[in-house]
């Protein structure tokens, strides 16, 4: 087994948790709604028409979780299997790297990005954005994260892990969020349409912010031309974005058949960038010396920023599925962004670390998913439960005294 297979080969049973997990909540969760006061659960149908009586000794908890995508948003089922999926196109671009290399090309890494972006964009409504940008304090919160936390964790990592790898840890850590983000945040019950909000700002403004913060980072180790990086990240991302938004206005009828394939066509240009960017660094990946210090870059940049997030998020006091939005936001980076940027603008082994994050940003992601969607269920089951045997008798006693205060 080729020495860069064995961090995939690891990873792989992983993998089958969250894809498990993520099957598992599209079949549905028991949810207990305060205001009705009534359980409704499609994998517990006995307790489907129970009604609770509230009770003092109970917290009343709105969970309001949401399941997986929804069968008219991916007919075709490829999110609950996009863990594994991901380390399957990686694999294969590390074993086959001169069959592969054709999706490696500039060309097709531009096509994909863009398919990536449009697919994003395409989701978009007015009012969806009108809604999420009233959020000043997640918006705010993720602007510090991505483009002052995540670039601050990527210097501290390049120190520790040599200069070979500097640049392309700090190019990861500049770049704006993922699209692949909003998947894992509807996975884990967070705040979707905050994400896609999040995804955008950062996407807009990185068009600006990610030149200036390489050359603030790198300026003085490597030479970096900010104008062409700012034509490159406008051309990427700019031009797609504002067409998948142009098509949702002026086009609704056809954005709305389309949009029932943008989750499908989104993960499918995920794993063909993954394919393409796997093969180009299989060398790169496989050098002695470096190769484990790539993987750990990929691995400790978004955790560590996660969890800066997570803090953060908590000190501005955001709600549940907003924090998971942004810490979500947080460490699902743009890989495909970065690699594209590293190889038209920097030297060839500057790509292997957002080579390596395709893979691991998409374990990572559903690491984190699947995490959030556990503590759901428990809370959940939870919520169900306790009123049913704490507030049995409460309630026994209220049905007495309403039938002796009414009227003969």
């Amino acid at each position: 087994m080729p020495a860069a297979l064995m961090p995939l080969f690891l990873l792989f049973p992983l993998a089958l948790v969250p894809c498990y997990t993520f099957k598992c909540a599209s079949s549905g969760a028991a949810l207990y709604h305060p205001a009705t006061m009534r359980v409704t659960s499609q994998a517990a149908p006995q307790l489907q028409t129970a009604t609770l009586r509230p009770s003092a000794r109970t917290s009343v908890r709105a969970l309001r979780m949401q399941s997986t995508l929804p069968d008219k948003e991916d007919p075709l089922k490829l999110s609950t299997f996009f863990p594994i999926l991901t380390i399957l196109a990686a694999a294969l671009g590390l074993s086959f790297p001169n069959v592969c290399a054709a999706l490696g090309s500039p060309l097709v890494f531009s096509i994909g990005l863009a398919l990536l972006i449009f697919s994003m964009g395409i989701t978009l409504t007015p009012a969806d954005l009108y809604t999420a940008t009233r959020a000043a304090r997640p918006i705010a919160c993720n602007f510090v994260c991505c483009f002052a936390l995540s670039p601050l964790v990527s210097l501290g990592l390049a120190a520790l892990l040599g200069p070979e790898l500097r640049a392309g840890v700090v190019l990861l850590g500049c770049v704006s969020g993922g699209q692949a983000s909003n998947l894992c945040t509807l996975l884990a019950g967070g705040d979707v349409a905050l994400s896609v909000v999040l995804t955008l700002s950062t996407t807009i403004a990185g068009v600006v912010l990610i030149p200036l913060l390489v050359r603030l980072c790198l300026g003085a180790a490597i030479e970096v031309h900010a104008l062409p990086l700012l034509r490159s990240t406008a051309t990427l991302v700019l031009a797609p974005l504002l067409l998948g938004l142009a098509v949702a206005g002026l086009a609704p009828e056809a954005a709305a058949s389309a949009r029932r394939y943008s989750a499908a066509v989104g993960i499918a240009s995920t794993l063909a960038l993954v394919v393409g960017g796997a093969a180009n660094s299989a060398g790169l990946l496989s050098a002695a010396g470096v190769g484990w210090r790539v993987h750990v870059a990929s691995i400790a940049l978004p955790l560590l920023s996660a969890a800066g997030a997570l803090g953060l998020s908590r000190v501005a006091r955001l709600p549940r599925r907003a924090t998971r939005a942004v810490v979500i936001e947080t460490a699902i980076k743009s890989p495909t962004l970065a690699y594209v940027l590293a190889v038209r603008h920097f030297k060839p082994g500057t790509s292997a670390v957002p080579a390596a994050s395709m893979v691991w940003l998409a374990a990572i992601g559903a690491g984190i998913a699947s995490g959030w969607r556990k503590v759901d269920s428990v809370r959940s089951l939870h919520t169900v439960l306790a009123p049913i045997n704490v507030g049995e008798d409460d309630g026994a006693r209220g049905d007495e005294e309403r039938q002796k205060a009414a009227p003969s």
